[in-house]
């Protein structure tokens, strides 16, 4: 209880350190909550597309008839919803415009729900943000706390603030642990280091703040690249998709739970790292 109501105290009065890292932490972990619940609707959503092509493939091939053409040669039709359709580059979109419309109603749900379970998690977001540049002495940070959560919310141009918002941050803490004397960290984040078992693979799976930004946009990147591919490969062209399809879906899946687990790290390495910083700042004065 003491955490929360120190996360909504008045702004402008003054709080003490353990106020502070008390806020820190409890915004961190609502932030993570959420966005957690955020991903999870993402992956579903992704998987029911892929699950509508599975059953659509199905459909197209229990759908396949063979029938006499002219000179007695059999030929392969398909017959989908009452439709005799001859082309096999044809039918595959009709079978797949057919699934997805019997679907609709789960589609718009999950969907539905993933777009409203990104308006906590942007909020939340911002405050987490906005918080961890609060702790920032202003002659060492390169912007104000505003700032620091407000680009990051705009589409594509946070994919470049990422950079500013979490190694900038790191790096301007560090100049400003350095004025007070004391030593800068190895930037390096790794989820092993209070495990005794796995501290034996601390050093393979450790990841510089930086790196950790550049694997973040190029899995963001690809994630989107593949989803769009998805979402509208059966109807392009011709309207073939590829024996790749249920790879590609995969990899989708596969690439968001990555590009997840690279977002809770960082996140929560920022977390730990803004609170050692504010007990060097208390133990200094400030």
């Amino acid at each position: 209880m003491a955490n929360i109501m120190s996360a909504f105290q008045t702004p402008g009065v003054p709080l003490d350190a353990k106020q502070r890292k008390d806020r820190v932490h409890f915004w961190t972990v609502l932030c993570l909550a959420t966005f957690v619940i955020f991903t999870l609707l993402g992956i579903a959503n992704y998987a029911l597309i892929v699950h509508a092509g599975v059953v659509a493939e199905q459909l197209l091939e229990k759908s396949e008839q063979q029938v006499r053409g002219w000179g007695g040669q059999n030929h392969v039709v398909y017959v989908i919803d009452g439709k005799t359709i001859e082309n096999h580059w044809d039918a595959r979109p009709v079978a797949h415009a057919l699934v997805r419309e019997k679907m609709s109603a789960a589609f718009y749900f999950v969907y539905g729900l993933y777009i409203l379970s990104g308006i906590p998690y942007l909020c939340f977001y911002f405050l987490y943000l906005r918080q961890l540049w609060e702790e920032v002495p202003e002659e060492f940070a390169r912007t104000t706390p505003v700032s620091a959560a407000s680009f990051a919310l705009i589409p594509f141009f946070h994919l470049y603030w990422q950079y500013v918002a979490f190694s900038g941050l790191y790096q301007d803490t560090n100049k400003a642990s350095d004025s007070c004397g004391f030593t800068q960290q190895d930037g390096k984040l790794s989820i092993f280091d209070k495990s005794p078992i796995l501290a034996v693979f601390t050093g393979r799976f450790r990841l510089r703040i930086r790196t950790a930004c550049h694997w973040w946009v190029a899995l963001y990147l690809l994630s989107m690249l593949l989803a769009w591919n998805i979402s509208t490969l059966p109807f392009a062209g011709g309207g073939g998709i590829d024996s790749g399809f249920y790879f590609l879906g995969g990899l989708l899946i596969l690439f968001s739970i990555v590009h997840a687990g690279i977002t809770v790290w960082v996140y929560w390495f920022m977390r730990t790292h803004i609170l050692a910083f504010i007990d060097i700042k208390s133990s200094v004065g400030k």
